[in-house]
């Protein structure tokens, strides 16, 4: 019996001590966190990143650099499918210079950002504990009707909720 409890404590601290998984949503797709993890080394400041995106993911391009006549460090991770969809990911310590205003969004209910749809591409953004973060949608499709029928707005806030450290 001794045996048992010590094994049943040993399984639930083990359990406790992992990452929480977050079981994707029908019509999300994983990704190589390796890659993610590996662009973000090296960074000042630690972005969340998503647990999975609304693109089958075929290969990651990412770039650290500072942002031109400032001090800010940054990231931008594309996310790209073999349709050529292009899912980035951009995150920036501090704020975004020159954004355009969009349309108010609430993640989770609490943290406000902006929603752009301009037939192009579809960005969000929004900040939170002093980082600024931008998902930027871009179909592999160029006309101009099917374009709109690939992700919506309510697909990339259902990712940029997904973030976690």
């Amino acid at each position: 019996m001794k045996k048992y409890v010590f094994l049943c404590m040993i399984s639930f601290f083990t359990l406790i001590g992992c990452k929480q998984q977050v079981a994707i949503p029908e019509g999300y797709y994983a990704y190589e966190n390796s890659e993610v993890e590996k662009a973000l080394e090296g960074l000042s400041f630690n972005p969340e990143t998503p647990e999975f995106v609304p693109i089958q993911v075929d290969f990651i391009i990412s770039d650290q650099y500072v942002v031109n006549d400032t001090n800010q460090e940054a990231v931008d991770i594309s996310f790209y499918s073999q349709e050529n969809d292009l899912l980035t990911f951009q995150a920036v310590e501090g704020e975004f210079k020159n954004l355009i205003d969009g349309d108010p969004i609430k993640l989770e209910g609490e943290i406000s950002g902006s929603y752009i749809d301009n037939n192009f591409a579809k960005t969000l953004h929004w900040s939170k504990a002093g980082i600024s973060y931008k998902l930027v949608y871009r179909s592999g499709i160029v006309k101009k009707e099917e374009v709109s029928n690939k992700i919506t707005k309510s697909e990339l806030v259902r990712v940029a909720e997904s973030f976690q450290s």
